[in-house]
């Protein structure tokens, strides 16, 4: 009988498990600020003292307290250096120029910290665990998988580097779960919550508005379709906009208080004279910021049931992947218009984590629900699920950093020994190589290890020649060339 209870809830049971090892870490370890953490802190730290996104000295004072009691893993919050990326509204307040949405969501967890009496700086790490735990749970109670397959896809949920952000004062992993479950949502014609869902997602991350726009005007196809009577449709149509149009409230926000759509390209960070092929293609495969430097078997796996789709699917699925496809491409293109393409991570590029792992998802639960997988296949997949673990657990050993001023262990390997097949954006190699950020190209010469590989300009090409006679030219960039031993 036992057994039974098991077999049959397998999935739910893994699921509880995984989420109390999650949270229970998220709870016990000591917090850190990470990339735009500082704002996405203060932002909360405004909204929980005064309802409000506008940063003032108080928040900031209140903060400053907090911190100095707790403390955080390795950086310092610099009170004096607080409003660097806040700026002044047409009304005098000061907003950031990324979203609140993320904060406001952490609002519950740290009101029930602050009662408790328990650091307030966890709140972030907190919150994320109980959303994957969220996402780990609900692929437990999908009806209509076998417990084998909905433990396939909470493998591949899991299992990635979305495991790292569970501790990053950032929006990523919500973002990621969000998505997700919009897709689920949409895969099982659920279209007024798939439509909210990524409405909430691309809130804080805007190149994500192509996935509600596209479900909600597919939304308006299926409507106008349906031999229903007119006001049926009209019912049916205004549900799913009001979904869709909270979308829009970041653009609201920021025309209001500054008198543009979007504040992060007002301000120069983003710019879309930076999209490229290039670019696009480095989220997949760049030895240093893809994903599938990170999860190398899996994504295989994924371009093979893509591949799988197209020939066994039907027109209906096939028509579904080749939209989705493009979609992501679109999404992905517009994450390019960053102005800081080599961002602070750990691993890949986090624009990675929420738009092509949940199109993995989705591929995998389009395959799983249609298909079974063969033993061997299903062998492939766990031997790829534990390389993905062996590359989280590698993250903690002793010297190694995954970090945007690091080479990745495949970039280090290549630089080495192949160093002329890798010549990837400037700003990657350069900032790697020299560790840093900030980096002056007309002062500094990046130069991997004993003269394997370089990147100068033509006004210094002959005094690298002078210290690395063994050097050729192997790529140019307008005025900045690769120089590569062999």
């Amino acid at each position: 009988m036992q057994l039974r209870f098991i077999k049959n809830n397998f999935t739910l049971l893994f699921g509880l498990g995984i989420s109390l090892l999650i949270i229970f870490a998220a709870v016990i370890l000591r917090p850190e600020l990470t990339g735009d953490g500082q704002e996405y802190y203060l932002m909360l730290e405004s909204i929980y003292n005064h309802q409000s996104p506008e940063l003032t000295a108080e928040d900031i004072n209140s903060f400053d307290i907090t911190e100095n009691l707790y403390g955080f893993k390795y950086y310092r919050f610099d009170p004096d250096n607080a409003y660097s990326g806040y700026f002044q509204s047409d009304s005098g307040y000061y907003y950031s120029y990324h979203f609140w949405g993320y904060s406001l969501i952490n609002l519950p967890v740290k009101i029930v910290l602050e009662i408790l009496k328990v650091d307030p700086l966890k709140t972030f790490q907190i919150t994320n665990a109980l959303f994957l735990s969220l996402l780990i749970i609900a692929i437990s109670r999908l009806k209509s998988l076998s417990q084998f397959k909905k433990f396939i896809l909470q493998a591949l949920l899991i299992f990635n580097p979305i495991l790292w952000f569970i501790f990053w004062s950032h929006p990523e992993l919500f973002t990621y779960v969000v998505v997700t479950l919009s897709l689920l949502m949409l895969l099982n014609r659920r279209f007024s919550a798939a439509i909210f869902l990524s409405a909430i997602a691309s809130m804080q991350n805007p190149p994500l508005i192509v996935i509600p726009v596209s479900i909600f005007m597919y939304k308006v196809y299926l409507v106008l379709r349906d031999k229903v009577h007119f006001k049926t449709k009209l019912k049916n149509i205004y549900l799913s906009f009001i979904a869709a149009i909270v979308t829009l409230i970041p653009f609201i926000f920021y025309y209001i208080n500054f008198n543009t759509l979007n504040l992060i390209a007002a301000k120069g960070g983003s710019d879309f004279k930076l999209i490229s092929i290039q670019r696009i293609t480095e989220l997949f495969i760049d030895l240093n910021i893809g994903i599938a430097t990170y999860i190398p078997v899996i994504f295989l796996i994924s371009i093979s049931i893509i591949g799988y789709l197209f020939y066994k699917g039907t027109r209906k699925d096939k028509g579904f992947i080749l939209l989705a496809s493009a979609e992501l491409l679109i999404i992905l293109a517009l994450s390019t218009t960053t102005l800081n393409w080599n961002h602070g991570t750990t691993g890949p590029s986090r624009y990675t984590l929420w738009s092509i792992l949940p199109f993995m998802f989705m591929c995998f639960y389009l395959v799983l629900q249609k298909f079974n997988f063969a033993r061997k296949v299903a062998m492939i997949f766990f031997v790829g699920i534990t390389i993905n673990i062996l590359i989280i657990l590698s993250a903690f050993l002793p010297g190694v950093s995954l970090g945007a001023t690091s080479h990745s262990y495949l970039s280090k390997f290549i630089l080495n020994y192949l160093p002329s097949i890798y010549n990837p954006t400037i700003e990657i190699f350069a900032e790697r190589t020299l560790t840093k950020e900030d980096i002056d190209l007309n002062s500094e010469t990046p130069i991997f290890r004993e003269c394997k590989k370089a990147l100068v300009s033509t006004k210094n090409s002959t005094e690298l020649l002078n210290q690395c006679p063994n050097m050729k030219v192997n790529y140019c960039l307008n005025s900045l060339c690769y120089y590569s031993a062999y």
